[in-house]
């Protein structure tokens, strides 16, 4: 087994995000603050936050088929966040602390997802709470708006259409579109209207596909009508055929391990990260970038999901070299929904910059490890 670099120097490495979900990702500061303005009981810690959430994962998944299908509600576990997102300044302050992960994590570029109709159960729009949530992310960021597969034709209509007058106004920092929810119950081509008219309106397209068992066919189709990338994607590793396709054009993969990862929950999930068929995919050809998914919610009580612990599990547990790293890496921001060329360019030339740096003290440190 390869020895990885110390964690220092593997955070340093610049980095994306863009497959990073506003309610799943809120730290437990934001959350006990909110609760103790709104006077809601709150977990005590982060470990018991993340162990609360946890349990309400596992005992609400029956319950959980019905409430995705109410007007402006989702997944139980989203909703208990999303309780803290009703005001302006709520997700306004949340995206700015959900981009914050430079600090910590050298990410140049995060796109910041959300569904607009989950934050207007008090006196918020769904136009405001997209102006919320893109004033609180940096100019080297962007808001990528999603649709709910539980919900009807006509809502991913709306949003598809929010997302373009709002690309327009915010000149591109809303960078693209999103179908996301529960995609074994609800198949995407439900609601292709809506990624054809943003298509007709050049808007950027990824969609949740291939994230559950027997899948294949939202993947299928999202190729087939044009989708700019895949968020998930990993259930084409047993549909060659699919993968194929995707190889063919070109279509990026949002890959996100440790939120695929369910021990325990039987056929066609992900049981371990070294059975994650991640190296099938880059071994095939796929264009793959490296992404949390969430924050909070991703992986299990004591199994969160970080920009530097994806990394950590791909070299460890997946037989990633340091080399093909650096490649989905860059890769983030090639595919990265950037409106402004000029910027993206700058983004690469910083990257190739901070990277050479970094590489070259992990050769240093391997250097003194052998001394």
């Amino acid at each position: 087994m390869q020895r990885l670099p110390s964690r220092t120097l593997l955070a340093c490495l610049p980095k994306t995000e863009l497959h990073l979900h506003l309610d799943g990702s809120l730290p437990f500061e934001f959350v006990s603050n909110s609760a103790q303005s709104r006077k809601l009981p709150c977990p005590a810690s982060p470990q018991e936050l993340r162990q609360y959430l946890h349990d309400l994962k596992s005992q609400a998944r029956t319950a959980d088929h019905t409430n995705a299908q109410q007007k402006n509600q989702n997944w139980g576990v989203f909703d208990w966040c999303n309780q803290f997102l009703q005001t302006r300044e709520e997700p306004q302050a949340a995206a700015m602390i959900c981009t914050q992960a430079k600090q910590h994590h050298n990410v140049h570029r995060v796109e910041l997802r959300f569904c607009p109709t989950l934050h207007t159960n008090e006196k918020l729009t769904p136009r405001e709470a997209v102006d919320a949530v893109a004033q609180g992310v940096p100019d080297t960021g962007g808001v990528i708006v999603c649709a709910l597969r539980s919900h009807d034709a006509q809502h991913s209509i709306d949003m598809a259409q929010l997302t373009i007058d709002a690309h327009r106004a915010t000149n591109g920092k809303v960078c693209g579109f999103d179908i996301a929810g529960d995609e074994g119950s609800w198949p995407l081509h439900l609601h292709q209207e809506a990624i054809q008219l943003c298509k007709a309106h050049h808007i950027p397209v990824t969609v949740h596909a291939g994230e559950w068992p027997n899948t294949i066919a939202n993947v299928a189709r999202g190729l087939e009508l044009g989708v700019d990338r895949i968020g998930h994607g990993w259930g084409m590793a047993t549909h060659p055929d699919v993968m194929q396709t995707c190889v063919d054009r070109q279509v990026p993969v949002e890959i996100c391990l440790t939120s695929n990862v369910k021990p325990g929950a039987g056929q066609g999930w992900v049981e371990s990260y070294a059975t994650h068929p991640v190296r099938q995919l880059y071994d095939a050809g796929v264009k793959l970038c490296v992404n949390s998914d969430n924050h909070l919610l991703s992986g299990g009580a004591d199994r969160a999901a970080t920009p530097t612990g994806e990394i950590e599990h791909l070299m460890h547990d997946c037989g990633f070299a340091l080399h093909e790293i650096v490649g989905l890496l860059r890769n983030g921001l090639e595919v990265a929904f950037i409106k402004d060329e000029e910027q993206r360019k700058d983004m690469l030339t910083l990257f190739d910059v901070e990277t050479t740096t970094v590489l070259a003290l992990i050769e240093e440190e391997e250097q003194k490890r052998k001394g």
